[in-house]
């Protein structure tokens, strides 16, 4: 699964509000959820997930596993990250001049962005590949 969650209108993306995203969230009309990886040692469905974050019922100490978990509030405009301890479900973000695209897939954020070669940290990107 691959998903990108963004305040950057891009056409090819699905719309909720104030943000665009590509990928398969639970979603009702004003709420998304993006969920990857496992928990335990109750393995929770998307449906459960929402149902806790819906009725502020979500206890973070009851999620262990590997995964990552955004969930949007469109009416509140709020935004919540939550990542096992280990950060085995990798979660990359970019944030500048109140844009923000947020994915699970490093690549994906590149091709938003479009880098000009002279921004992009050769460095940083071989560091980063063998971290």
């Amino acid at each position: 699964m691959v998903f990108v969650l963004t305040n950057k209108k891009i056409d090819q993306f699905t719309r909720l509000g104030d943000v665009y995203f590509k990928g398969k969230p639970k979603k009702t009309t004003d709420k998304l959820l993006f969920f990857k990886g496992e928990t335990y040692p109750q393995n929770f469905t998307e449906d459960e997930l929402l149902k806790k974050f819906e009725t502020n019922k979500v206890n973070i100490n009851e999620f262990k596993g590997e995964f990552f978990i955004v969930y949007y509030e469109q009416k509140k405009k709020n935004l919540l990250l939550l990542n096992d301890r280990f950060g085995r479900e990798t979660l990359y973000y970019y944030l500048k001049d109140k844009q923000f695209i947020l994915s699970d897939d490093f690549w994906e954020i590149v091709n938003i962005l479009k880098p000009a070669q002279e921004d992009i940290q050769v460095q940083a990107l071989k560091e980063m590949a063998f971290f």
